[in-house]
């Protein structure tokens, strides 16, 4: 939240004052084009919680900060002529000029609440507590589409707010995807009945054909004893699936049931029934290919795929026998697309009256045009770049494109434990305790740690989740997952108290017989709480258990490209011949087994910094089992345009740019990046936006060679060198396409917020997300039978030496090829030396955060496209992250357990490495 934008001393409880100069801008905030300035037009309110709510809304389960502001105060009470215009009661409304993409943004009230009207009638009554002008007169909220909606003082104001939906776990069959096109749409206080199905997506009325409400003469409408059958006290593993993990990517429509988080969504510019202009956009699966997949019941191919409609019963077909529902209920084909007028005619002169109930279908087949259309076109015939620009990527669910992980047979040990096994069925004593929930001052009431409602929080930094020494006796809810020990050793949880442990054997006698618990390894302990002691120890006192016992060989995301104001995931750990298709293990409906076309990848093997807190207890007593471990982890790296010119605030936060410099705490000789990246929306106004399969994406930029990666019927033009495998989206890979993309920023900027492009770098930089699920059963992968496995030139798991891919695959966008047909390769990144910045966040074995670069100088030939390494080149290289710098990032002398010490870097690895060194010197020491 900005609170002090640019220079302006502007407090964020003093804007009804500052009014002139919020909606204006500050010094800093000006009237873009007129004069120099390094703050947003619209600072005060960019980071909106109403864009928080709509855009995280579709996940998250809500409460707290998409409810009620910091004050405690719920959203739904506010009024801006009454509040002040604030980032709590207003938002950016991004629009973009249809031809040009050029911005044309607006601010306007939040709608957490919205007048209720008994016809053209306002309800007025006691208790309403809508709000008009001093005057008296109406409060008038204008939308987007220039429609006005008055309120007047007392009427009824339904609240829209994103509450808590206790549903989204606790009620089985609940449909995340169906609650994200209300979340989407800014129809917050539906989001629970449409999740859950008591109110239909089609009629949007409530749906009494399920059997979970019932209506009784009188018309009241009550809950039946079938809905309570579906409450679960402890959430269905596939609840906690619908936003977390995939079982895999069979095809397409296995794409929307279980592999997306959310439902894609498309800016149609109607208010009548959301509030952001977004609607879910037609799609068709069997319009892809001319042929007709596993899910069509066998039938044979066909030119225009079949009409969908609605039956009193369910979904008819011009061909019968074709209504598969994906999700539950909903049709293989729905929507008005580019290219089924015919069949829309056809079925609206067939069956008179009858327009209402055509779903979608009767599109071409053909490969491009499908099978999500977000193709919007300006009367001129050119895509709509406000259309575009404003719809939303579909993203897959979080685990998966973090960590790689899946939940299906064959993925994991633990399956058949269901999620709560680890999660919920922890005997924690962190929990609230209520006592006196009525008491005005709630005196007896203890609030010691984990809601009962955030069952996720784990232990270890790398999960999103640090101690927090002023925050302990309060709201401490880590350390609340079961750990590895907890089942398998202790059987007890981190406060002492018995587990169910589902019978897990206890590894001691076969780690013994591997020798993993003889004291050969220099590990870390604490004696007091506060200190770190070196002694040496076990393998098992500096390696996880899930380093030795888990295996990848899954898709997972390596690079989230941002540069364009959206998200695409660059990908690794599929077949890369067969390109995009690679991400399906049976795209066409052959019956090819599940994961076929999935390939191993190796996480990256580095300590975690896991502070101060784990080395005592809840109690301040001593955690004598304390030890700093090496973790198994997938790095993101985020793709972004990073601003260090000082004289310039990208993101208007008050904070300019500023290149890498050593800052306080940092280890001697290294930097560390400064962080200013462009904002969404202004990142959006420089790029040409068009439609995919799968998303809207960029393509390009400007009118000159750049403009874009595709021609008008779909195939590559050769202006780029790389797309993403995700859907298409421009990925920047030479000094020519960063260059000319800078230059053009700066022609632009007069027209955007006229700041200057001309210190932006294309910055990656990457962050670990800890890797605990995947555990494979013994008999089927385990490291540490042999030194081998991990102590060799060739081991099986890369610990200490090898290269980690940064950056993905992505697809050569050759002139003339196509993006469904075209193969996957190792994506290459190069620039001007000035132009690129990399950063891995890691940690070094005391503890210490640190980025550690992976990149190198050298010269770039631009006919031939190729870099050549050279100390004192111009240009600069993306490479792999070099895993011994990773697992030991400060260079300098190396000592060993026997106490012999090499010189660098490069001889502790040749050490580590040579089977025949370690296992010579573990012969010398004690059992």
């Amino acid at each position: 939240m900005n609170q002090t934008p640019g220079s302006s001393s502007i407090s964020a409880l003093n804007y009804v004052n500052n009014l002139s100069n919020f909606v204006s801008g500050s010094s800093n905030i000006v009237t873009p084009g007129t004069t120099p300035n390094t703050g947003s037009q619209f600072t005060m309110v960019d980071a909106s919680a109403w864009d928080l709510s709509t855009t995280c809304g579709s996940c998250h389960p809500g409460g707290g900060f998409v409810e009620k502001d910091r004050n405690g105060k719920r959203f739904s009470m506010m009024n801006p002529a009454i509040d002040g215009y604030t980032p709590y009661t207003m938002t950016v409304f991004d629009q973009y000029d249809p031809n040009t993409g050029m911005p044309n943004h607006q601010l306007m009230g939040a709608p957490w609440s919205y007048p209720m009207y008994n016809g053209q009638t306002p309800v007025i009554t006691p208790g309403g507590w809508g709000q008009a002008n001093a005057d008296g007169s109406p409060f008038i909220i204008t939308m987007p589409d220039g429609s006005q909606m008055p309120i007047f003082q007392g009427q009824v104001m339904m609240p829209n707010v994103k509450e808590m939906d206790c549903l989204m776990c606790h009620l089985q069959g609940y449909s995340n995807m169906k609650s994200s096109i209300m979340a989407y749409s800014g129809a917050h206080n539906v989001t629970p009945s449409f999740g859950s199905g008591l109110m239909n997506m089609f009629t949007q009325a409530y749906d009494f054909t399920t059997g979970m409400i019932a209506k009784d003469a009188n018309g009241v409408v009550s809950l039946t004893p079938a809905f309570f059958s579906k409450m679960k006290a402890q959430p269905d593993s596939q609840n906690c699936r619908n936003c977390h993990m995939p079982s895999g990517l069979k095809d397409l429509p296995d794409m929307f049931n279980d592999f997306l988080s959310s439902a894609p969504m498309q800016y149609v510019n109607q208010f009548t029934q959301s509030f952001t202009g977004l609607s879910m956009p037609a799609y068709d699966f069997g319009a892809v290919f001319g042929s007709s997949p596993d899910w069509t019941l066998g039938m044979g191919s066909f030119q225009t795929s079949p009409v969908v409609f609605m039956t009193q019963t369910g979904m008819g077909s011009t061909l019968p026998g074709y209504s598969p529902g994906i999700p539950a209920g909903w049709p293989s084909a729905m929507g008005r697309t580019p290219y089924n007028q015919a069949a829309f005619d056809n079925f609206s002169a067939s069956n008179p009256g009858m327009k209402q109930y055509f779903v979608g279908g009767g599109n071409p087949a053909g490969i491009g045009l499908g099978p999500i259309f977000y193709q919007a076109f300006t009367p001129q015939g050119n895509y709509d770049q406000n259309s575009l620009k404003k719809s939303v990527v579909p993203f897959p669910r979080a685990e998966w494109f973090k960590r790689g992980d899946m939940w299906a047979p064959g993925y994991d040990v633990h399956l058949n434990l269901e999620c709560s096994g680890c999660h919920m069925n922890t005997n924690t004593t962190k929990t609230d305790v209520f006592t006196n929930p009525t008491s005005a001052t709630n005196a007896s009431t203890i609030f010691d740690g984990k809601s009962l409602c955030d069952p996720g929080k784990g232990y270890d930094s790398a999960a999103g989740v640090e101690g927090n020494a002023a925050k302990r006796a309060t709201v401490n809810s880590q350390n609340t997952v079961k750990r590895c020990e907890n089942c398998h050793v202790t059987g007890r949880n981190a406060d002492g108290i018995a587990i169910d442990t589902y019978g897990a054997p206890n590894p001691n006698a076969a780690h013994q017989a591997a020798g993993l618990l003889k004291n050969v390894t220099q590990a870390l302990k604490t004696t007091d709480g506060t200190n770190e002691v070196a002694f040496t120890g076990s393998h098992l006192d500096v390696l996880d258990c899930t380093v030795c016992h888990l295996a990848r060989k899954q898709m997972v995301v390596r690079e989230l490209d941002a540069t364009s104001g959206n998200r695409y995931p660059n990908m690794l750990g599929f077949d890369t011949s067969r390109g995009m298709m690679g991400m399906f293990s049976d795209p066409m409906g052959m019956g090819a087994p599940v994961g076929n076309n999935l390939t191993e990848w190796q996480p990256l093997y580095t300590w975690q910094k896991n502070g101060n807190y784990w080395k005592t207890k809840d109690d301040h007593s001593i955690n004598a089992d304390w030890r700093r471990k090496v973790y198994a982890v997938n790095i993101i790296t985020a793709g972004i345009w990073n601003n260090t010119d000082p004289t310039v605030d990208a993101n208007g936060d008050g904070v300019a740019g500023a290149p890498p410099i050593h800052h306080a705490g940092d280890y001697p000789g290294t930097v560390t990046a400064n962080y200013d990246p462009w904002i969404a929306r202004d990142m959006k106004a420089g790029i040409n936006y068009g439609p995919s399969g799968f998303a809207p994406i960029p393509v390009g930029f400007g009118n000159g060679a750049y403009q874009a990666a595709y021609d008008n019927t779909g195939a590559f033009t050769g202006a780029w060198t790389y797309v993403g495998v995700y859907g298409g989206n421009i990925l920047f890979s030479t000094p020519e396409e960063i260059t000319n993309y800078k230059a053009y920023r700066e022609q632009i900027k007069g027209a955007v917020d006229n700041k200057s492009w001309a210190g932006t770098q294309l910055a990656f930089i990457g962050g670990p997300y800890k890797v605990t699920h995947g555990i494979r059963p013994v008999g089927t992968f385990v490291l540490g039978k042999s030194c081998t496995d991990c102590h060799s030139a060739t081991p099986k798991a890369q610990l200490f030496s090898g290269d980690f891919d940064m950056l993905g695959t992505a697809i050569k966008a050759t002139a003339g090829g196509q993006f469904m047909n075209s193969p996957a390769e190792q994506w290459k990144v190069v620039g001007k030396a000035a132009d690129i910045e990399t950063g891995a966040e890691l940690s070094t074995k005391a503890g210490g955060a640190l980025e550690i670069k992976f990149d190198e100088l050298g010269n770039w030939d631009p006919a031939t496209k190729t870099f050549t390494p050279a100390a004192d080149g111009a240009y600069k290289s993306v490479k792999p992250l070099d895993r011994s710098e990773a697992m030991y990032p400060i260079e300098g002398a190396f000592t060993d357990v026997l106490g012999r010490t090499y010189a660098n870097r490069a001889a502790w690895i040749q050490y580590l490495t040579n089977p025949t060194a370690i296992s010579g010197a573990a012969s010398q020491l004690a059992p």
